[in-house]
């Protein structure tokens, strides 16, 4: 498999969607390209290396997903490690393996053989690293430097040269962070501490010949209440609009702006990133929609959900009745268009959401009786 040319580096065209960090994406895109396209690859190291820096859930992880679709062609090639899960003594092999005779011996590390099995052609990916022990940096270092892992067990050199490392963090939280150079960040990521899961002391995690090593080190704001409500929009119309629409064979491609706002009420300050907005929508969505009259009491075609004041809950009302607002349900990125527009663009969501529907249970179903349980939709 090769990777992709310079020029088909774009991130937003991955599947996976990073909204508000266009900043760091930036960076990263053009990094990307300068090893893709030769200039700046380089013997005996990665195809490249990053350090994401910033809070939970604001997009690194995905970014990472993101990477691997865009460079590798597939979005699953992708050895990811979790080092806020080892801890203890000996907990460095369950990356690069314990040595001979150990337990777990037979089959190695979770790292090196992950990159074995994608033949040395995928996305590392280590999800917090400043809390991993320093044997998992140590490890690091010689993929960082010289282009390989050492697999413990079978006493085995495997190749990174054309590897992509992740390495994320919350070591620094702070949206100042996003305004300093990129010399700058590294000096803090050097300062910064971090609590040894040995020990529960605060010690400096990153030590400078490491983080000399890393190829970018890329900043992750937190995420705005602006760009919350943008990606609970997306959010629900890509992933619980359409599976309302397979399950319950409802449509409803949007919701008025008084109903997303008190969505993204619910998800809170932010704190928590994007993780909270599944929760959210499945406590203030799927209940809700269980909770509904059968289906076939309902006979509009497309639905908006809009906010009961009253009734303190969101409900469902027909597109395009006027006294339920629901003319507006778009104005809230099109303010500036006029209702026939507005509605013109809620039908071209309708219409979206129908052919993505149709798609997933093909899909699903390998096309077995699919096409039977559609007419429900209209």
């Amino acid at each position: 498999m090769n990777t992709v040319i310079a020029a088909d580096i774009h991130l937003s065209m991955a599947s996976t969607r990073i909204i508000g960090q266009d900043a760091a994406i930036h960076q990263i895109e053009r990094a990307i390209r300068r090893v893709t396209s030769g200039l700046a690859r380089r013997k005996n190291k990665p195809l490249a290396s990053f350090l994401f820096t910033g809070p939970s859930g604001v997009g690194k992880t995905e970014t990472a997903k993101a990477i691997a679709e865009l460079v590798y062609g597939d979005i699953r090639r992708i050895v990811r490690f979790n080092a806020n899960e080892v801890s203890g003594e000996g907990s460095q092999w369950r990356a690069f393996g314990p040595p001979p005779g150990y337990m777990g011996s037979d089959t190695g590390g979770q790292i090196t053989q992950g990159v074995k099995r994608f033949g040395g052609r995928c996305v590392i990916l280590i999800d917090e690293i400043e809390k991993g022990p320093q044997e998992i940096f140590d490890g690091l270092m010689a993929c960082l430097d010289e282009g390989y892992l050492q697999d413990a067990s079978f006493d085995e050199r495997i190749s990174t040269e054309d590897c992509i490392v992740v390495m994320t963090s919350n070591a620094l939280v702070d949206d100042e962070c996003a305004e300093l150079t990129e010399e700058e960040l590294r000096e803090r990521v050097v300062n910064s501490k971090a609590t040894d899961p040995r020990t529960g002391q605060k010690i400096s995690r990153f030590r400078r010949e490491f983080v000399g090593r890393i190829g970018n080190v890329v900043h992750f704001r937190s995420l705005s209440r602006e760009t919350l409500t943008q990606i609970l929009a997306d959010t629900y119309l890509r992933e619980t609009a359409v599976q309302i629409a397979i399950n319950l064979q409802l449509l409803a491609p949007d919701m008025t702006p008084k109903a997303l706002g008190f969505l993204v009420d619910q998800v809170g300050s932010g704190r928590f990133g994007v993780r909270g907005i599944s929760k959210v929508l499945d406590e203030y969505i799927l209940d809700r929609v269980l909770e509904l009259p059968e289906r076939e009491e309902i006979n509009s075609k497309c639905w908006v959900w809009d906010f009961d004041e009253e009734e303190g809950k969101l409900i469902l009302v027909p597109a395009f009745t006027t006294s339920h607002g629901g003319f507006l349900a778009m104005y809230r990125q099109y303010p500036q268009y006029s209702k026939e527009v507005v509605a013109q663009k809620v039908i071209q969501k309708y219409d979206w959401l129908f052919e993505k529907t149709k798609d997933e249970i093909r899909r699903r179903l390998a096309l077995k009786k699919a096409v039977g349980g559609l007419h429900r939709l209209y």
